[in-house]
């Protein structure tokens, strides 16, 4: 699956996608930074890469809510994630950010200061993390074993009836 799929993913599962495309209030990159979009002045530097990079951005009534950060391959540093909660911040506009991983959601408050001097800052912020993944099913062996090892993920399975017939399974998404 791709990184893209992957964050589509994610969105479909909480609603703010439907099949892969954003929902009403629910504003992308692309569209954003369009030059002829009535968006692209009050958000392209919330979009723009070298800035926020925000990924989406949910509005409630004509102002943002959530500003959406998918970081595709990879496993944040506490500096990285400091750093882009400090981003959202600084843009003043959204009080929610949602950084999106392939292990992980990461839902921050973005109300309050940030302060530069301390790379773990941003767990100060943090709502919620929904990252506790228990196990994982894949048929490609090799793709389960990559992501067990690059995840931390001790039960992996190609085995759909092993991975269902745990406790500790609470959701499984195909």
């Amino acid at each position: 699956m791709s990184n893209v799929a992957e964050f589509n993913k994610v969105m479909d599962a909480t609603e703010f996608f439907r099949d892969g495309k954003p929902t009403a209030n629910v504003l992308t990159r692309n569209e954003v930074l369009d030059p002829r979009s009535e968006k692209h002045f009050k958000y392209k530097t919330a979009m723009a890469e070298g800035k926020l990079g925000a990924s989406a951005i949910f509005e409630l009534s004509g102002s943002p809510c959530i500003y959406f950060k998918h970081l595709a391959d990879t496993v944040p540093t506490d500096r990285q994630l400091t750093t882009i909660r400090g981003l959202a911040w600084n843009h003043g506009l959204a009080p929610m950010l949602w950084v999106v991983t392939p292990a992980a959601v990461r839902i921050y408050n973005c109300y309050s200061k940030p302060r530069t001097d301390n790379d773990k800052e941003h767990e100060q912020h943090l709502i919620r993390s929904v990252d506790d993944i228990a196990g994982i099913c894949d048929m490609n062996e090799e793709l389960l074993d990559e992501r067990a090892k690059q995840y931390g993920i001790e039960f992996a399975t190609t085995d759909y009836k092993e991975h269902l017939a745990r406790d500790d399974i609470d959701i499984s998404n195909n």
